[in-house]
């Protein structure tokens, strides 16, 4: 149907146009979407393939760079404001976070590429050293000030 008149092309051909970008919009946002649900799945209990969903739901916990970055900024003006007790604190906490993240996605690889139950090996505390003597000086760390680590 050709629009003959500005009014009649207004109301009808320019919004029919609108309307098609708006359903192809939400058509692709909808494809999107269900993308996402799909390639996200659920971890269930007793699944087959539970261990390793858990595995990789630990390693989606690591911190972003983003993160990081802010942390470090945030150490950083936290100090110059004289605040150091806040500072460490801060500090602390993003360490036991970092270090038990790293420490349980090390010690969930392991657990499952062996068929040895130990629990010795399998102790958390003993990744957690590991953890702690060979990442601590590596760049997902660097955003730690070196001030505030105590020795």
């Amino acid at each position: 149907v050709a629009c003959s008149s500005s009014i009649l092309w207004k109301l009808f051909c320019g919004t029919s146009k609108v309307s098609t970008a708006s359903i192809t919009s939400r058509t692709s946002s909808r494809a999107r979407e269900n993308k996402r649900k799909k390639n996200k799945g659920k971890i269930r209990a007793g699944s087959p393939g539970e261990e390793l969903a858990l595995v990789d739901h630990l390693k989606g916990m690591a911190m972003t760079i983003g993160a990081r970055r802010e942390l470090k900024s945030l150490l950083s003006t936290l100090l110059m404001l004289g605040m150091e007790e806040t500072a460490r604190k801060l500090q602390h906490i993003g360490e036991t976070f970092q270090f038990s993240q790293v420490a349980a996605v090390k010690l969930a690889e392991y657990a499952n590429s062996t068929e040895i139950v130990d629990d010795q090996t399998y102790a958390l505390d003993c990744y957690l050293k590991k953890v702690k003597n060979e990442e601590c000086d590596s760049e997902p760390f660097s955003w730690r000030s070196k001030i505030l680590i105590l020795p």
